[in-house]
């Protein structure tokens, strides 16, 4: 029997989020903000994914960086959702991976 989705997970894997981490735990104030965050936002994406719903990525992304920052009391702009999740398409692999991939 073939599977009928196949589902591969590259943003931790794959990519270094410690840039990223200490943007969003700065930005909410908090060392717990990045790790409130994240699971929040593969959560709904792979919801959209399962449903054959679309959602952006970085709309799903700033939707859930919005309902952290209330989660943390704190009131965030457009532009510092923005210039925060510009980060990630700025991310740098893990260094064991170019050479895994090259096998």
């Amino acid at each position: 029997m073939k599977p009928e989705l196949l589902i591969f997970d590259v943003n931790e894997t794959l990519l270094d989020l410690s840039p990223l981490k200490e943007y969003i735990n700065q930005l909410l104030g908090s060392s717990e903000a990045f790790d409130h965050w994240f699971p929040k936002l593969i959560q709904f994406a792979m919801v959209e994914t399962l449903t054959g719903s679309y959602s952006d990525f970085g709309e799903i992304g700033a939707a859930t960086l919005k309902m952290a920052a209330r989660s943390f009391s704190k009131s965030i702009s457009e532009e510092e959702v923005k210039s925060t999740l510009s980060v990630i398409t700025q991310l740098k692999p893990h260094p064991d991976v170019l050479e895994s991939l090259e096998c």
